[in-house]
């Protein structure tokens, strides 16, 4: 089993398997220890998902590898992930939105009626609102930089040469 896996490996693209390949049979030989303790529906069982993961996982990297290769610079949605906060941000804007659909349609309503309207938004309220958000973004950007997370305090520690041999490996 344990050669099949390894030959099975060889399906791999050549840099994933040139990286990985050994630490994957040594994970699938300490599995594989485990199983042959076990029943032979349980042998059967793990036998069956490895070789399925395995081409699988094989395909998954072709494609991967092909995508990376003629992308050109393309963004990698993958190594991107959004803060926590910004679910919080986008509630924030759809409860704003909500909002202002009601009180459209309420306005709405009370221009076909014939009625005065009479608005709470005077337009020293939008004015207040915009600085309010500057304000609060003015702190946020000041407690980065009091921790040291700024943009441009980020770009500070970057290294864009190697500085020995071993760094020169490509990522």
């Amino acid at each position: 089993m344990l050669h099949l896996y390894r030959l099975l490996l060889r399906l791999y693209p050549r840099d994933y398997f040139a990286e990985f390949a050994e630490e994957m049979t040594s994970v699938f030989r300490q599995a594989q220890q485990d199983y042959q303790r076990r029943s032979r529906k349980d042998w059967s069982v793990f036998c069956v998902r490895e070789m399925s993961g395995l081409l699988c996982g094989a395909l998954r990297e072709h494609i991967r590898y092909r995508d990376q290769s003629v992308s050109l610079g393309r963004f990698d949605m993958r190594s991107f992930r959004f803060p926590r906060w910004t679910i919080v941000l986008m509630l924030m804007i759809l409860l704003g939105m909500v909002v202002a659909i009601e009180k459209g349609r309420s306005l709405s309503i009370e221009l076909a009626s014939g009625s005065s309207v009479h608005s709470v938004w005077w337009p020293g309220f939008f004015l207040m609102a915009l600085t309010l958000m500057a304000g609060a973004g003015g702190i946020g950007y000041g407690l980065l930089v009091v921790l040291g997370k700024a943009g441009i305090q980020r770009f500070t520690s970057i290294q864009t040469w190697p500085s020995t041999k071993d760094d020169r490996r490509p990522l």
